[in-house]
């Protein structure tokens, strides 16, 4: 399993969002050029995004993306969810039933799905936001 680009530009203009804080609607254009994702990728992205209730948006001069619930209370999991449709690691109809490898191998999957979508459920917005927010004081003594 691997994070899509998809699913790592969501992240970041969830980011960017949350962290513009509740100061209004902010431009997409704005966030493409924060965040280094291609314009109209990030519109459809966006669009994903407020068709799963994590962001709102408002037309016009002053028009933009806001996040539609506070920063702590989106998980990474609703994120990945809204543009890259539901976790599965195992085909659900992969094999038939009766088979024995198969079904171990399909019981496995479904148990490491519960157990990532856990981990994705419990880190935040906030929480990543934190995060970067850490990495970016951290100074450089590179020479």
């Amino acid at each position: 399993m691997h994070a899509s680009r998809r699913t790592e530009y969501a992240l970041r203009a969830m980011l960017d969002l949350a962290r513009s804080g509740s100061g209004g609607p902010v431009a997409t254009a704005d966030v493409a050029r924060r965040t280094g994702t291609p314009g109209k990728f990030l519109e459809a992205i966006l669009l994903d995004l407020r068709k799963a209730g994590l962001v709102r948006s408002r037309r016009g001069r002053d028009g933009g993306h806001e996040l539609a619930l506070p920063a702590a209370e989106l998980d990474v999991a609703a994120v990945l969810e809204a543009v890259d449709g539901p976790l599965a690691l195992w085909p659900r109809a992969r094999g038939r039933r009766g088979d024995a490898a198969g079904d171990a191998l399909r019981e496995y999957f479904l148990e490491t799905e519960t157990a990532l979508r856990a981990l994705l459920r419990r880190e935040t917005l906030e929480d990543l936001s934190r995060r970067a927010a850490a990495r970016q004081s951290v100074p450089d003594w590179a020479i």
